[in-house]
């Protein structure tokens, strides 16, 4: 048995099993995160969303579109809804796998799932699937894959889309292949769109979404797949990775991944958010007085380093990127949520001062403790030389320091309300995602 038909297997195996209910709880947590995100998307992107519907064909308009309580066409709400699900910076991810692998595989299950006539068991078990794919696939290749200027979100996240929708609509083991091996050839997704002024980012996940939707279909239709796409000198492995790590691509422990994801609590690039951290906690508890602020020193791992370095802020999208920018408005604000990278506050003469004030650099110790800890440290040095400093290893939000059941809700409430929803309707959606399983049409007809 090759790897591909190994990993095949494996994937097979869990779609085939009972769901368990902590993994039925953490499904539901990873939707509400989902569903909130994508809400705070839908207001940042809306005057770019505006013109993509305005061509819309009303007749091919079956499709949510999420936090628009509209309907598109299935290629525009799979882009629109991809886009928002991951403008905010807000979503899910693993930080082993470096991958955001909600905003793909639950953009796709619940984009669909009317037409396709999911039922609630049927998404569950695609979200499951697909969490549980794309996490294996990127963990495996992580962080070569990074350095090789790819971003597993896009890479990673179609065969995720693939497997997820081929387990909702319960397609036999070939069809799994198939759908696997036309996933890694339209698999893309490159980090350059991090750098500069660009806010394209949010497209990789598009592309994810889009190449494991077409990949689903093809496998529906009976193309054959060639023996094992993930090995060889063609392989997906050799064309993407200059480290295999098989034993993350074989799960013997049995554990579901899904468990594995941290939530955002920062409206910044996962990258930023232990600096970001260090800099609130630093400030409340040595009441530093900003006026008095010589420099600011961030010590920290190489990936957030190489690309979130830049001190050019000139949009929400390259301030989000930015640790020098994220500390100094968590400096000066005491919270990095979504206002704090509006036009605005990036404008703000204080907070621009201060940025200037803040060096990012590498950390050789702190780099050999990814992906175990993501650390950050940020050292204050005041004007009459005393150094204030603070450390942060896992960042809020991470499985080790998780949110409560209080702060998800809340984190959910707050951006759905930032939307369009009032507290009211956003709490009845929120009791339609926790009994979800009883009334699926119920929240799809919501979203």
């Amino acid at each position: 048995m090759n790897l591909t038909d190994k990993f095949i297997e494996e994937i097979y195996k869990i779609a085939d099993s009972k769901i368990e209910n902590s993994e039925i709880i953490q499904i539901k947590n990873c939707i509400i995160d989902y569903i909130a995100v994508t809400n705070a998307g839908a207001k940042l992107l809306k005057t770019k969303t505006d013109k993509l519907l305005q061509s819309e064909n009303s007749t091919e308009s079956l499709y949510s579109v999420i936090g628009y309580q509209k309907k598109a066409s299935l290629h525009t709400a799979l882009l629109i809804n991809s886009m928002n699900a991951h403008a905010a910076e807000l979503d899910d991810g693993v930080r082993y796998a470096n991958l955001h692998p909600g905003v793909s595989v639950i953009t796709a299950l619940l984009t669909v799932a009317e037409q396709l006539k999911l039922s609630s068991q049927d998404v569950l078990r695609g979200i499951l699937v697909g969490y549980e794919t794309s996490i294996r696939i990127a963990a495996s290749i992580q962080p070569s894959h990074r350095n090789m200027g790819y971003h597993a979100t896009g890479t990673c996240g179609a065969f995720g889309v693939a497997l997820g929708l081929c387990a909702a609509v319960k397609l036999d083991k070939n069809q799994f292949k198939t759908a696997l091996t036309a996933a890694a050839s339209g698999s893309s997704g490159m980090l350059n769109v991090i750098k500069d002024q660009s806010d394209l980012k949010p497209y990789n996940n598009s592309l994810a979404v889009f190449a494991g939707y077409n990949a689903y279909q093809l496998a529906t239709v009976g193309f054959i797949p060639s023996d094992d796409v993930l090995n060889g000198k063609w392989g997906y492995f050799s064309l993407k990775t200059k480290e295999l790590d098989t034993s993350k691509l074989l799960n013997s422990e049995g554990k579901s991944l899904i468990h594995d994801v941290y939530r955002k609590y920062y409206a910044a690039c996962r990258h930023c958010h232990p600096a970001i951290e260090a800099a609130i906690v630093c400030k409340k508890e040595k009441k530093i007085n900003l006026d008095l602020i010589k420099s600011v020193h961030v010590e920290t791992y190489s990936l957030a380093v190489d690309g979130h370095e830049s001190k050019n802020i000139q949009n929400s999208a390259s301030a989000k990127m930015s640790t020098p920018y994220s500390v100094a408005v968590a400096l000066l604000k005491e919270k990095a949520g979504i206002d704090e990278f509006e036009s605005a506050t990036i404008k703000n003469t204080q907070i621009q001062d201060l940025l200037q004030k803040v060096v990012v650099t590498q950390n050789t110790e702190m780099t050999n403790q990814v992906p175990e800890k993501r650390p950050a440290k940020v050292s204050i040095t005041m004007k009459d030389g005393t150094v204030y400093s603070k450390q942060i290893d896992l960042a809020k939000g991470e499985p080790e320091n998780p949110f409560t059941k209080f702060e998800l809700e809340d984190k959910f409430i707050s951006l759905v309300t930032y939307n369009n929803l009032n507290i009211e309707e956003a709490k009845k959606l929120l009791n339609k995602i926790y009994n979800f399983e009883n009334n699926l049409n119920a929240l799809l007809e919501s979203i």
